[in-house]
């Protein structure tokens, strides 16, 4: 199933309440930057810092009253393999969380959707991390994200 737009910003809106450093990346960042496709999943770039990740759980915790989320470490981020994957309770969707040192030298810009701001990787930051992956899906981003924005190859 798809998950629905207005799921992701719930989730950006309660990120912004608990002052949440992120980043959105993936197929819901493709589409912000105007290249329409579906996806079955929200991506987030996080500061792994032990209080973001803390922020972070306080608001997945005031979407969904899951005591699951308690068992995320505030350290977890800041692992070898820094990925989260979290998927709510009867939720047709997960959110994956991504950390990368440094944080900050991933671009980012802020898109007022809805009235939301939402902190958004840069699209030519974008570009790079679709192109630098194997999945078809991503390369067809790729090659939209470079037509629509015109990047060099």
């Amino acid at each position: 199933e798809v998950m629905q737009f207005a799921d992701v910003l719930a989730i950006v809106a309660a990120f912004n309440r608990e002052s949440v450093h992120y980043k959105v990346i993936g197929g819901v960042a493709t589409n912000l930057h105007g290249i329409p496709r579906a996806t079955e999943d929200a991506d987030f770039l996080i500061d792994p810092a032990a209080a973001n990740v803390a922020a972070m759980k306080r608001a997945l915790r005031s979407i969904w009253d899951d005591p699951h989320v308690d068992e995320i470490r505030d350290d977890d981020m800041l692992s070898e393999f820094p990925l989260l994957t979290y998927r709510a309770p009867d939720a047709a969707f997960c959110v994956n969380f991504y950390a990368a040192l440094p944080y900050d030298s991933f671009d980012a810009t802020t898109m007022d959707v809805r009235g939301l701001p939402v902190s958004i990787v840069a699209a030519d930051v974008l570009y790079q991390m679709k192109r630098a992956t194997l999945r078809y899906k991503d390369s067809a981003d790729a090659i939209y994200l470079r037509e629509r924005f015109d990047f060099a190859e």
